[in-house]
């Protein structure tokens, strides 16, 4: 795929199968986000954990339901992967980094046929539970910053014309 078209591609999937991702495929994901920019090439205050335990997500799901007040809500959309980016808590491009990570990783996914969705519920969740998020292997002084949920879509998604839909003044 192009890149153009994986980006056009791209949408925020809230369905997902039950089929389990190829573990290829999960570490070509990885490794695009493991290419992004990072500031100061400090990759060290970067650390990403592959969740793929349906025992650990349905804990995350049922804790996030209980955060939220929503026993029926679907925080992971019926994903088999989570992927959780950290990031060192002192590291002041902490979240730059982390938006970079995650970006390389959507587009990856995405030209790879697979469904994907940048998820910030799980961080508000580990910040309330940080014994939850101890369970991720994260080392010690890394926070959450950012997670997403991944599979194969319940429903094709249509390819986007590449436009600028976002306010812009040429000078």
């Amino acid at each position: 795929m192009e890149t153009l078209k994986a980006i056009c591609s791209r949408t925020s999937c809230r369905a997902f199968t039950d089929q389990p991702v190829e573990t290829e495929k999960l570490e070509k994901v990885v490794a695009a986000g493991s290419l992004a920019a990072i500031g100061r090439r400090q990759f060290e205050n970067v650390f990403l954990t592959v969740i793929r335990d349906r025992a650990l997500l349905d804990e995350l799901e049922a804790a996030t339901r209980e955060m939220r007040g929503n026993p029926e809500m679907k925080a992971f959309y019926g994903a088999p992967v989570l992927v959780s980016v950290a990031i060192k808590g002192d590291d002041f491009l902490g979240k730059e980094n982390c938006a970079c990570v995650v970006e390389n990783m959507l587009i990856a996914a995405t030209d790879l046929g697979l469904g994907n969705i940048y998820l910030h519920s799980p961080c508000a969740l580990f910040e309330k539970q940080p014994e939850l998020f101890k369970k991720l292997g994260a080392p010690e002084g890394f926070v959450p910053g950012a997670f997403m949920a991944l599979g194969y879509a319940a429903k094709e998604t249509e390819v986007r014309e590449l436009a600028c839909r976002l306010p812009a003044r040429w000078i």
